[in-house]
């Protein structure tokens, strides 16, 4: 009878030991939960425009002094950008678009509203990139002349310097920072520049494109800051701080983009080109003899 208790109790032992394994083993070996995937980090060119593209919108906003002064020299300059909204600035000056000073050393410029696409880009031109971290940043990934990013030879295959090149894909991190209302944290809109057609306040009268050169102080607007808007018949306005070259109220070279009615005496026309007391045209400096009549005449061949 001891032995057969003996059995039992030692069968029972066995039995409640094996359970007990079987239930560890179901058990994960620590209490700590198991560590999630991590995902990569996205390149600038992979991000979302809804997303910060990188490290420049953690750093405060330094500004480039020279951006304003800088010289475009090949259509590869501008880099194609096809999501955000944007001001574009290139007719602004006199009336019915008005350039005055502002704050410091700016012009205060009125600019229409746009949204990019891949049908209708806007381009960022890269040595007139505003702030310095974000320059640096899509210098790096683009080269200083912007060719290894998606750029305006895309768009414009004739236009100078764009003979011979290869297209190229890579989305310029100067784009995401404006698609994603990152690149500069004081401002609604940033100013670019693209082909969209801009209508006077309030009318249905189109401004004409053109080159016309000058000499003296000039608002430079490429991603300069815009705040506020007001909208009208013909579309959304913004002002956007442009910086002044030469800073100091001296002379230099430019070329502003309005194509000019000769005799035009009314304000409000958009091919009024008459500054006056205060005004300033917002303007670029083109070491492209004749830039963008080069480029209309190529697009209609």
């Amino acid at each position: 009878m001891h032995l057969f208790r003996l059995f039992c109790g030692l069968l029972a032992v066995a039995w409640l030991s094996l359970l007990i394994g079987c239930a560890a083993s179901e058990e994960p070996a620590s209490d700590d939960p198991a560590p999630a995937a991590q995902a990569e980090p996205q390149s600038a060119a992979e991000a979302t425009p809804d997303e910060p593209p990188g490290a420049c919108v953690y750093l405060p906003y330094v500004e480039r002094v020279l951006a304003a002064k800088d010289a475009f020299t090949s259509t590869a300059n501008f880099l194609r950008c096809e999501a955000g909204s944007y001001a574009l600035c290139y007719y602004s000056g006199p009336s019915p678009l008005p350039c005055v000073p502002g704050e410091g050393a700016t012009g205060d410029c009125q600019c229409q509203v746009f949204e990019a696409s891949p049908e209708e880009p806007m381009y960022v031109e890269i040595g007139g990139i505003l702030s310095e971290c974000i320059y640096n940043e899509t210098v790096a990934a683009c080269g200083e002349d912007g060719s290894g990013c998606s750029n305006m030879c895309a768009d414009k295959p004739h236009g100078p310097g764009c003979q011979g090149t290869t297209p190229q894909s890579t989305v310029a991190p100067a784009c995401r920072y404006v698609a994603s209302n990152t690149f500069n944290p004081s401002a609604d809109y940033i100013s670019t520049f693209s082909f969209a057609t801009v209508y006077a306040p309030g009318t249905d009268d189109a401004f004409k494109i053109s080159s016309t050169s000058e000499n003296g102080q000039y608002a430079g607007c490429m991603t300069a800051p815009c705040t506020g808007s007001s909208s009208s018949t013909s579309g959304t306005y913004t002002t956007c701080a442009c910086p002044l070259w030469p800073p100091d109220g001296g002379d230099a070279p430019y070329q502003y983009g309005r194509a000019c009615t000769e005799g035009e005496t009314n304000p409000q026309s958009p091919g009024y080109c008459q500054l006056e007391d205060g005004q300033m045209w917002s303007a670029a400096v083109s070491e492209i003899q004749s830039f963008v009549e080069s480029d209309v005449e190529s697009d209609a061949e």
